[in-house]
């Protein structure tokens, strides 16, 4: 779901006329439950030995995925001069162990 949320907002960007003001609101929950992720996530965090915290990686990861590719669009769209964009990628490494 998270990269059909974040390819939705990056062809709303594609379209939004950039002299016009725009909120918009993105608030992830793939990093609760069900605890899944694709193999391909989970399969570069297989230094880690618990399972569960391995997939928990893996959605973290897919999440700033998303808000790079998000942050990106709003760039390309010139939709980020003086504009706020919070991102919080910072979290995952300040939490991670």
């Amino acid at each position: 779901m998270t990269s059909f949320f974040s390819q939705r907002v990056e062809r709303i960007l594609q379209t939004h006329d950039s002299s016009q003001p725009l909120f918009m609101y993105m608030a992830f929950q793939n990093v609760h439950a069900p605890i899944q992720a694709p193999e391909k996530y989970i399969e570069k965090y297989e230094f880690i030995k618990d399972k569960t915290r391995r997939v928990h990686a893996a959605m973290a990861d897919i999440l700033d995925e998303a808000v790079g590719n998000i942050t990106d669009a709003f760039k390309t769209a010139g939709l980020v001069a003086g504009e706020t964009i919070w991102d919080l990628r910072w979290l995952k490494t300040a939490y991670s162990t």
